[in-house]
């Protein structure tokens, strides 16, 4: 009896752990070369998140009140201009699609706030269960005019995506009385805070495999594989400069768009094998990524 008593434990044990472990989220840590500031980054779903807001300071950011240590705490309030040329390499502001997959895969706008929220610092115990990870403070905004408002009670996070007046962009909103995710479009000159959310193939266990190659072919597939990439993405920005855009809205979108392809690739190039990042011919091929990258960003900053 007590042989079948013990065995009945270890079971229900065994179960708890695979239960657990079927649930344990996936998370880590990345360092924003640019400032050496780290923050944290969790999976959701399909796509990786970072678990706090971004706190890198550019023209067109402001910290909370102009007080650092709500810089510190809640991260800076980008316009959304600033947002949009904010995140580190290998990142980049979500689109508004982007944003409807995170709250789709958390059971929709209507609840996914509550599971966003960190389980504390929101007013009146407004928090939320976190369950998601993404541990979303209450960062409060800074309006155009200047006038900072409702820290400790909501919320905003730009996408990427202009809305339908070219004045405004979309956003999503956490308020501490509900758990809704709210979408929502505003004045691109408001502060909001940023949330990156990590480019598909910016892996981390691929980054690895390639700077521990295990043999010569390893090395060599590696090199190749990232000359396709940035071959195609050479091919994007010369198309970029023959194309006859229909508007300015589309020029500047696909100016971003082979911006963040070489930003992707000079991250990448740093996982390269050694012998490929010191040879000539990938001593030019990262000047010429550089020189891209700030191309492709005067052509966005310029186009009006």
């Amino acid at each position: 009896m007590k042989i079948k008593i013990i065995y009945f434990i270890s079971i229900v044990i065994a179960t708890i752990n695979i239960s657990l472990s079927l649930h344990a989220q996936v998370t880590g840590q990345l360092t924003d070369n640019r400032d050496g500031i780290t923050y944290k980054w969790v999976k959701i779903g399909n796509q990786v998140w970072m678990a706090e807001n971004l706190n890198y300071n550019t023209p067109s950011s402001r910290c909370y009140d102009n007080n650092s240590s709500n810089c510190s705490k809640y991260g800076r309030l980008y316009t959304w201009e600033a947002a949009m040329k904010a995140c580190p390499p290998g990142w980049h502001l979500p689109s508004d699609a982007e944003w409807t997959i995170l709250t789709t895969s958390l059971g929709g706008e209507s609840v996914a706030g509550g599971k966003m929220k960190a389980r504390s610092g929101w007013f009146d115990n407004g928090n939320g269960t976190n369950s998601s990870g993404f541990t979303a403070l209450p960062g409060g905004y800074r309006y155009s005019g200047g006038n900072f408002c409702y820290l400790v009670e909501d919320a905003a996070f730009w996408s990427s995506t202009e809305y339908t007046y070219s004045t405004d962009a979309w956003d999503r909103s956490l308020y501490y009385n509900d758990d809704d995710m709210g979408r929502v479009n505003n004045n691109k000159a408001n502060g909001f805070s940023v949330r990156c959310l990590r480019n598909k193939n910016n892996s981390s266990d691929s980054r690895q495999r390639q700077n521990h190659p295990t043999n010569r072919e390893t090395e060599n597939n590696s090199s190749q594989k990232f000359l396709d990439k940035f071959n195609d993405a050479d091919s994007d920005a010369n198309r970029y400069y023959r194309t006859k855009f229909s508007d300015k809205w589309a020029k500047r979108n696909e100016a971003n768009n082979v911006r963040n392809k070489f930003a992707q690739l000079l991250e990448d190039y740093e996982y390269l094998p050694t012998s490929f990042k010191n040879s000539e011919q990938g001593i030019k091929i990262k000047k010429r990524i550089k020189a891209r990258i700030s191309n492709m960003t005067y052509e966005y900053q310029n186009t009006y």
